[in-house]
């Protein structure tokens, strides 16, 4: 295949998966606001933390996606007679989820949804069950390059989930009958997803690696998930933790705000994380130039959202949700900025994952979360300043020791190289 050709097949792959994606996050967005004009505030901060609990989860459990991408790929095309099948690392993977969120439920349920909602404990537990499900189909038609059905799966789920939720809403059934809507959507996409895989001979659906190797090496994608989930999904959790002497209705309108000024940027970026695992996994091919492209595009629509977020945002809120919500425009403009760091974080991360590189990705994400979090308790500064503040620099930091360790690997990679070929000259 020539090289434009090359070049026309990725950027297909790429607005396949980036349209797939943007109606998962537009869905997402039209959910938060629709459910926040109907139930009102008080039943709005229970379905607040159940949305937060879930996504938190799925979060987390993105590094099954991840993890699958990665020894599907190196796999190659086929499913050969030997190795470990991919069914039953989701099985395990899944029920692991399942049992571990239902077995912590004790410990979370009280304090953030409250004792009378602990029935939402068993939803959040299934729907994290279909979501592992899920991301190991998807992991493998990422690595198969089967980008229309992977695109396919994010659509029903953005859609399905908003059909569901609006049907409960329009019904006024509640909050709970709202919660088992938004988990509704994975049996749908599991049926779409088993079809897409099956349907079709030499889609990888059993890889060399050994079930140890594969939990071992998704151990650390979900310990580096776990942190991407705490600057992301779990963040209004930690800010209210660490609200100091802010008014509750602040902590509210801070805690939409992170929500809204996340998904424009970060939904597309995850949702790209398979596609962009296979094209760092190119044989012979250096990160550097993609990776370079890839920080400047997220930085030019950082600097463009924020424009809009800091002259517009506090009109939408105030037109959209209401005066409780409103915040003043820098504040929105450096969420916005903040999460354009979160997104080069999220770049450099697959580039790390194709070089085999687990523990330096675990170990940026890592230290991320930590400062982010040492900042937002720390920093003598209003909560509308700290948040934002430590959502910055915590992932730039990151994104430091990401790009620093990718040079180390990219150099020892060159010297191997080099002293390979200066063997062989020697030998001829």
């Amino acid at each position: 295949m020539s090289e434009p050709q090359q070049k026309n097949g990725v950027s297909r792959d790429v607005l396949t998966v980036m349209a797939g994606t943007a109606v998962l996050g537009v869905c997402g967005l039209v959910i938060l606001l629709f459910a926040a004009r109907a139930l009102g505030a008080a039943d709005y901060a229970v379905f607040g933390l159940f949305w937060s609990a879930l996504f938190f989860a799925v979060a987390v459990l993105s590094g099954v996606h991840q993890e699958t991408t990665r020894a599907a790929a190196s796999a190659g095309v086929g499913s050969g007679e030997r190795g470990t099948p991919l069914i039953r690392f989701a099985l395990v993977m899944a029920l692991s989820a399942g049992v571990l969120i239902a077995a912590t439920s004790p410990w979370w349920v009280r304090p953030t949804l409250g004792a009378e909602h602990g029935e939402l404990a068993v939803v959040v537990a299934l729907g994290a069950t279909g979501y592992t499900l899920t991301a190991v189909m998807c992991g493998v038609l990422a690595a198969s390059g089967r980008w229309g059905a992977f695109s396919v799966l994010s659509m029903t789920e953005g859609l399905g989930r908003l059909a569901a939720v609006a049907i409960v809403l329009a019904l006024a059934l509640g909050t709970t009958p709202l919660a088992w809507a938004v988990i509704s959507v994975y049996p749908l996409m599991l049926a779409i997803g088993a079809w897409s895989v099956l349907r079709r001979p030499g889609v990888t659906t059993r890889v060399p690696d050994s079930m140890g190797r594969l939990l071992s090496n998704t151990l650390h994608t979900v310990t580096a998930a776990t942190a991407i989930a705490a600057l992301v999904n779990g963040f209004p959790l930690l800010m209210a933790t660490f609200a100091g002497d802010a008014s509750q209705e602040t902590v509210g309108a801070m805690t939409l705000a992170v929500m809204l000024t996340r998904a424009p940027l970060l939904v597309p970026l995850v949702g790209a994380q398979g596609l962009l695992i296979t094209m760092f996994a190119s044989p012979g091919r250096s990160p550097w130039p993609l990776i370079s492209k890839l920080l400047v595009g997220v930085a030019v629509v950082g600097v463009v959202l924020a424009s809009l977020a800091g002259t517009l945002g506090p009109w939408v809120l105030r037109t959209a949700i209401g005066e409780n919500f409103s915040l003043p425009g820098h504040v929105l403009a450096m969420l916005v900025v903040s999460s354009a760091a979160l997104g080069a974080l999220s770049l450099s991360s697959p580039a790390l994952l194709a070089a085999n590189q687990h523990v330096a990705y675990v170990i940026g994400w890592v230290v991320a979360t930590a400062l982010a979090v040492f900042l937002l308790w720390v920093l003598p500064l209003s909560l509308e300043l700290r948040a934002p503040l430590a959502l910055l620099i915590g992932p730039l930091v990151g994104l430091a020791w990401h790009l620093g360790a990718l040079a180390r690997h990219s150099t020892k990679d060159r010297r191997s190289d080099s002293h390979h070929y200066a063997r062989g000259e020697t030998a001829a």
